[in-house]
């Protein structure tokens, strides 16, 4: 059984909300590595729940396909890994559309994997982090 360890962050700078939002998923498997950053220019609505949720579906989006596997998901915004867990509820604010279709995408992929997606402090998140403020 293939496993995969990942990690998501997301940013907004130089303020939130409505700054610049940046992006970054780290995938390790076996001996192999990928990363992904992107980035979406400063505009109205941009928030760091916003670009957190973006990272998480640019990183669901990536493993889709995957059937079969085990795959161990971290991320340090709590509020995005308990929504996803079904711990808290998504109440209101710009991120709420970027919530709903993570969820579908998480449910979707729960379905054929084994998948745990868990909180981690921002200081072990740093390859995920430093990719979300590439330029």
């Amino acid at each position: 059984m293939r496993a995969y360890t990942c990690y998501f962050d997301g940013s907004c700078y130089p303020k939130n909300p409505h700054g610049k939002m940046g992006m970054g998923v780290y995938i390790k498997s076996n001996d192999k590595e990928f990363r992904k950053s992107d980035s979406r220019p400063k505009r109205h609505g941009n928030s760091n729940n916003v670009a957190e949720y973006l990272a998480v579906i640019m990183l669901l989006k990536l493993l889709k396909n995957k059937r079969g596997c085990i795959i161990n998901i971290y991320g340090d915004s709590k509020m995005v890994v308990r929504q996803l867990n079904g711990t808290w509820r998504a109440l209101n604010g710009y991120y709420i559309g970027y919530a709903r279709q993570a969820k579908e995408l998480y449910d979707e992929l729960l379905k054929h994997n084994t998948i745990r997606i868990s909180w981690i402090p921002r200081e072990k998140n740093w390859e995920a982090d430093k990719l979300s403020k590439a330029d």
